[in-house]
């Protein structure tokens, strides 16, 4: 009877990690979420930066076209 009280023991000793362990593991994918969404808007971000940049080299060179820019060269 001995050998079933201490398998009954470590069963209920499991189910203890277990219960603790799974809101440690759902904090972990909030915060891997917010990581995912943190990084798609900086990609975002660098993404309209880059189309910014084009648009205000498109507009130097028109402008350097038209004389209305020194040339730096």
């Amino acid at each position: 009877m001995a050998r079933v009280e201490q398998l009954d023991k470590r069963i209920s000793e499991m189910r203890n990690l277990v219960k603790a362990a799974i809101p440690s593991a759902e904090a972990r994918v909030v915060e891997a979420g917010n990581r995912v969404r943190e990084a798609h808007q900086k990609v975002e971000a660098a993404k309209i930066a880059a189309i910014t940049a084009a648009l205000n080299l498109d507009r130097h060179k028109q402008l350097l076209k038209r004389g209305l820019v020194p040339n730096e060269s």
